[in-house]
């Protein structure tokens, strides 16, 4: 009886020992908790408003000192006041900023704007702001009395190439900006820019770029045409009417400049090939012209070339070559019209796949296989070859 007693009496102190102690822990538990609570919100604005100050900071020595492309977007966002995808183009189609800090495309920007240079032509050359020694190039373009936003372009040249441009003859170099910018009714600050990437523009006779200006637009190629491709004017004057009247006499359509400067055996062969077209088409256009032959409707072939945009400078004779030899080995004009590619391949590589199936005793019922790479083809020539169950 005793036992029992004395163990009963040490079980409840046990409980009562183990009650208090949680009793402290849960206690000491909402003390840290109401502590902690307080300490959070004592210290929220404080910690806020450091944060606030950091972020601040790291953001402004990021656009400054950081090199690449999105150092770059930040400072021209900062700069022009831009939207984010407008800053990323300029940024991305002009990797010379990627190589200057943010802080000298600052300096430039402001050394710029104090040269009453607008935002407008500073965002149609955006290297500017990369040049190293733009202060003494300003300078130097002060020599030819237009205002600096008109030739600010030119800064992008290395100094010794400027300097030698502005101060030999800076009269003679006005006159000749002056002379393009009327000749080809632009700018003169697109005209430094012409200048910076067309550097024969530099040194050619001016009688002899106006002839050839004017030759080349009485032959009908348009102007905006003929500024994408200033380089035609570099060739003789007779070179370039004997290259246009070759091409009109041989009727070959709209004349593009690429002739002029194209190799004479290219050229050719493109006159050849023009002529080679007409003799099929006649009067007719590629579309019309597969519509009868492949027999479906204009809209199917428009579909079609859509698909597959070589089709409309595919030599007809080919073309016509490789329908007519689809047909004859039994292949109907719709099996032509669900795989159309195959009008690109050579048709020597079409008869090389068909034979090498027969030979192994495969019937072609579609024209899709004949249209896959080489190794596609041979992977399923080899596949057909081993097991014959595939076939």
């Amino acid at each position: 009886m005793y036992v029992v007693f004395t163990m009963v009496n040490f079980f409840l102190k046990t409980i009562s020992t183990g009650f208090n102690r949680a009793v402290q822990i849960n206690g000491l538990q909402r003390c840290l908790t109401v502590t902690s609570k307080q300490f959070y919100h004592c210290s929220k604005e404080n910690l806020e408003a450091e944060n606030e100050t950091r972020s601040v900071s790291y953001v402004r020595t990021d656009s400054d000192y950081g090199f690449g492309r999105r150092f770059v977007v930040k400072k021209i966002e900062e700069l022009f006041k831009l939207k984010y995808f407008e800053a990323y183009d300029i940024a991305s189609n002009n990797r010379e900023l990627w190589k200057v800090t943010g802080k000298l495309m600052t300096k430039n920007y402001n050394l710029c704007k104090s040269n009453d240079v607008p935002d407008e032509v500073l965002l149609k050359c955006p290297t500017i702001l990369a040049q190293k020694d733009l202060e003494e190039k300003l300078e130097c373009l002060k020599d030819l009395w237009i205002p600096i936003s008109e030739c600010i372009p030119l800064v992008v040249l290395n100094i010794k190439t400027l300097k030698s441009l502005v101060e030999n003859d800076p009269e003679n170099f006005l006159h000749r900006l002056k002379h393009f910018s009327e000749l080809f009714e632009l700018p003169t600050t697109d005209i430094c820019s012409l200048l910076i990437t067309k550097t024969f523009l530099k040194n050619i006779d001016l009688d002899k770029a106006e002839r050839n200006y004017k030759l080349i637009l009485d032959y009908g190629i348009p102007k905006e045409e003929l500024l994408r491709d200033v380089w035609a004017l570099r060739y003789s004057t007779e070179n370039i009417h004997s290259r246009l009247e070759q091409g009109k006499q041989s009727n070959i359509g709209r004349l593009k400049t690429w002739m002029i400067r194209a190799n004479k055996a290219i050229y050719n062969g493109y006159i050849k090939r023009k002529n080679e077209n007409k003799e099929i088409l006649g009067e007719s256009s590629v579309e019309e012209y597969l519509s009868e032959r492949l027999r479906c409707s204009p809209e199917q072939i428009q579909v079609i070339i859509n698909r597959h945009p070589a089709l409309e400078h595919k030599s007809m004779p080919k073309l016509n070559e490789i329908i007519d030899y689809l047909l004859s080995k039994g292949f109907q004009h719709y099996h032509i019209v669900r795989a159309p590619k195959i009008l690109l391949h050579s048709l020597e590589t079409t008869k090389l796949r068909l034979e090498e199936l027969a030979k192994i005793g495969i019937k072609v019922e579609s024209l899709y296989i004949l249209t896959k790479s080489q190794k596609q083809f041979l992977q399923y020539y080899e596949s057909l070859k081993t097991n014959p169950q595939n076939r």
